[in-house]
Formats: structure tokens, sequence, C-alpha cells
């Protein structure tokens, strides 16, 4: 029997969010789903057998999907010495281009929301309505004194 490689890979299959995990991650992703208690001293094989068993359960961080793949990271080490993993954009959640990750490693954004950043654009998530989940408006504030802005809610005027 061959020893496991203490990395797994967890992929969406939703949104093709992919994310390297090592042992104290998945010993971590584990104990949320109440699969593994606080052992002191768990086994690199008992670990990766109980991820990979879990994969169903899991829930991704990105879209909230429930059902994620596990698979064994060793073969994923490309020649150049990187991970060939898909990276998701932290602004609209979309894969970065593998051109984009070859040329520039820590890239965060894709090429549109890093060309909207550089043109200074808003790329900020918007601000959700805490009662109907609605996009809240930005409008001008009603009254006297100085000038303002507040963040109205367009269905529930709150």
């Amino acid at each position: 029997m061959t020893a496991r490689s203490p990395w797994m890979r967890v992929c969406c299959p939703r949104c093709s969010a992919a994310s390297l995990c090592d042992v104290p991650q998945m010993l971590a992703r584990l104990r949320e789903l109440g699969m593994l208690r606080r052992e002191k001293e768990a086994s690199q094989e008992l670990v990766a057998e109980l991820f990979a068993s879990a994969a169903g359960r899991m829930v991704c961080s990105s879209c909230n999907h429930r059902g994620l793949t596990v698979t064994e990271a060793e073969d994923e080490w490309d020649d150049d010495g990187a991970w060939n993993i898909a990276r998701a954009c932290v602004v609209c959640g979309q894969p970065i281009a593998a051109e984009r990750l070859a040329a520039f490693p820590d890239a965060q954004r894709c090429v549109a929301c890093q060309q909207a950043a550089d043109r200074g654009a808003d790329s900020s998530p918007p601000d959700y309505c805490p009662r109907c989940g609605t996009p809240m408006t930005l409008r001008p504030r009603r009254g006297q004194g100085l000038a303002g802005y507040e963040m109205v809610c367009p269905q529930c005027r709150r």
C-alpha cells in the first residue's frame, strides 16, 4: 500500500472553484462536519479517507453548492513546479484564465475585474437589505444640514 499525498484537491462542480487542503485544513473541515473528534494524533490515511468520503456533505465557500469533489493532489504538480489548479476571481467568482495565472501566479482577479479595478471602478460586492435581500441603492439624504448619502432598500424603503 502506497502512502497518500498530504494534499487533497477540492473542487466545486457548479462554479469550478478549486483549492488545496493540507492535513490541518482537512482536520478542521472534518471537525466542522462532526466527523472527527479532537484526537491528538489522527493518522494521515484516516484523515484522507474521511475527507474523501465527506465530499458530498461539504459546501462550496464561493457558491454554497453542497457536494464537492475531492481528489489526491499528487498528480497536480506540473513540470514548472507550480500547482495546476484553477482559481476563482475574488470579485466575480469566475475562474481565472490559466494563461493569466501562468503570467501572474499571485493574481486574485480575472482580467475584466482587474481592468475595472485599474480604471478605478467600484468592484466591491453590493450591500443587501437585511430584511428582504434586495440590493441596496445609494440616494441623497433628506433633511437639512450637510449633504450626505444613505443606503436604502428600493423594495422595503428602509
